[in-house]
């Protein structure tokens, strides 16, 4: 069985097979094995720093 691109890339590696299965569905969490899991979920490569921000209202 080929693995889905979200068992590849949203746990690590090290990460046990009953662990890489919960990516088959990433939006139910109830399974209880999700608080084990989630030690292995990979961080992301890179982060955003907002330097500036404003708010334009429109219509006033």
């Amino acid at each position: 069985m080929k693995p889905i691109l979200g068992q590849l890339m949203y746990f690590r590696d090290d990460a046990p097979p009953e662990i890489k299965a919960l990516a088959d569905n990433l939006y139910d969490r109830t399974n209880p094995l999700w608080n084990k899991a989630m030690q292995y979920v990979n961080a992301p490569e890179f982060i955003y720093k907002v330097r500036q921000a404003r708010i334009i209202q429109h219509g006033v």
